[in-house]
């Protein structure tokens, strides 16, 4: 669905680590391409960027 993980800019529990520049290398991470990934994701995007209970959904999800 994204070209990128909406997580880049954002805290993740993924396989990361942080080049010389600063940038976050995601390449080894898999939790966008894992069953069950993109729930995560975005559950975890609700969590930062809304401040909800990861349990709760937004009427249209």
């Amino acid at each position: 669905m994204f070209c990128y993980c909406p997580l880049f800019l954002l805290a993740c529990t993924g396989t990361f680590s942080v080049l010389p520049s600063g940038m976050k290398d995601c390449s080894r991470c898999v939790i966008p391409h894992a069953e069950g990934g993109w729930e995560t994701v975005q559950q975890e995007l609700l969590r930062q960027l809304y401040d909800q209970d990861q349990q709760r959904r937004l009427p249209f999800s």
